[in-house]
C-alpha cells in the first residue's frame, strides 16, 4: 500500500513538472511564459503536502519547510508570468490559449482523480 502511494506521488510529481516544461514550449523561445516555474512550484508543493500528510511530526515539517517556501515561490512567479503574458498584446499567445486551457483542465481533472483514488478527498 505504501509503495502504491509512493509511486503515485512520484508519478504525479514528474507529471506536473513535465506538463509545466511542455507548456512552456508553446510560446516564443525568447520569452518565458511561466509554465515551467508553475509546474516546478506545484510539484514541490505536492511533495511537501505528501510529507506533511504522512508524517505529521513537527521536526519533519521543520526540515521540509523549504519545499513549502520554494513551491509557493515557484507557483507565484509562474502565475504572475502567465498573467502578464496573457494580458500583453501578443497574438500568438492568445491563439494558443485554448490549447493551454484544455491541457490545464485535463491536468486538474487528473490530479482530482488521483487524489480521489488515494482517498485524500
Amino acid at each position: 500500500m505504501i509503495l502504491s502511494y509512493l509511486l503515485t506521488i512520484v508519478s504525479l510529481f514528474i507529471g506536473i513538472i513535465g506538463l509545466g516544461i511542455e507548456l512552456n514550449k508553446l510560446g516564443d523561445q525568447t520569452v518565458k511564459l511561466g509554465f515551467e516555474e508553475l509546474g516546478i512550484g506545484l510539484g514541490l508543493l505536492i511533495v511537501w503536502a505528501t510529507i506533511y500528510y504522512f508524517f505529521p511530526i513537527w521536526w519533519v515539517n521543520l526540515i521540509t519547510i523549504f519545499l513549502l517556501f520554494f513551491g509557493t515561490y515557484g507557483t507565484t512567479v509562474g502565475a504572475v508570468k502567465i498573467l502578464r503574458n496573457l494580458f500583453s498584446s501578443k497574438k500568438s499567445f492568445l491563439f494558443k490559449l485554448p490549447i493551454v486551457i484544455v491541457q490545464f483542465t485535463a491536468f486538474v481533472a487528473a490530479i482530482f482523480t488521483i487524489l480521489n483514488i488515494l482517498k485524500f478527498i
